[in-house]
């Protein structure tokens, strides 16, 4: 590894990252950057890369004027933010164990009924959530509520909200989270409760 490589390796890594310089790695493009990623299992995961690459711009006979109005040949960067996307999700997935958290979750939420008779109510209930801009949708199948939970588990899906007829008749919501615990809430403090529950975590500040 040429002197690059040396800057590279000397750097100092800021709150959880860890630097190692690896060396004699077969690698075409250097130096080169990986970030490896540790899931719940303490495997390791590489995703993102920059790479500086010789090699390119001298078969495309690439040159750019500096600023001696000289031809100069460039360095080509390469750099792959998330590494390979289906590497991306599938990490997460392993490290999520298949639960994803609530904002990342394709759907968040699940809405089942106990009958047909309160189907006004849950459409009423799908509208609110659309426009909090919850992604959920609608099991109002004849099944059992037992078997309900069961599919919306097999689903992955972080919450469920079951509506029956007392329900409807006080303006409620039953919402049962992931762990089991279940909450019920008036139609609006339901509502918030989901909404606030969705958005993805604060990136925190770098010092």
């Amino acid at each position: 590894m040429g002197s690059g490589g040396t800057r590279v390796g000397g750097c100092r890594a800021r709150g959880r990252s860890r630097i190692r310089l690896a060396r004699r790695r077969g690698c075409v493009l250097r130096p080169k950057l990986e970030f490896h990623l540790t899931d719940s299992r303490a495997r390791c995961w590489q995703c993102g890369t920059i790479q500086l690459d010789f090699v390119l711009p001298e078969r495309l006979d690439a040159e750019f004027v500096n600023e001696r109005n000289e031809r100069e040949r460039p360095v080509m960067i390469h750099h792959a933010v998330l590494g390979s996307m289906e590497r991306f999700i599938a990490m997460l997935l392993e490290h999520h164990e298949g639960w994803l958290p609530m904002w990342l979750a394709p759907e968040q939420v699940v809405v089942v009924t106990i009958s047909d008779a309160i189907a006004a109510y849950a459409h009423e209930l799908m509208q609110a959530l659309d426009d909090a801009g919850i992604r959920a949708y609608l099991d109002s199948r004849p099944e059992w509520l037992e078997k309900q939970i069961v599919d919306a588990r097999e689903k992955q899906v972080p919450i469920l909200v079951a509506l029956g007829s007392r329900d409807e008749r006080d303006r409620t919501i039953s919402i049962r989270l992931r762990d089991g615990r279940q909450l019920t809430l008036t139609f609006a403090e339901g509502v918030e409760h989901l909404r606030l529950a969705a958005p993805p975590p604060p990136v925190a500040a770098r010092a």
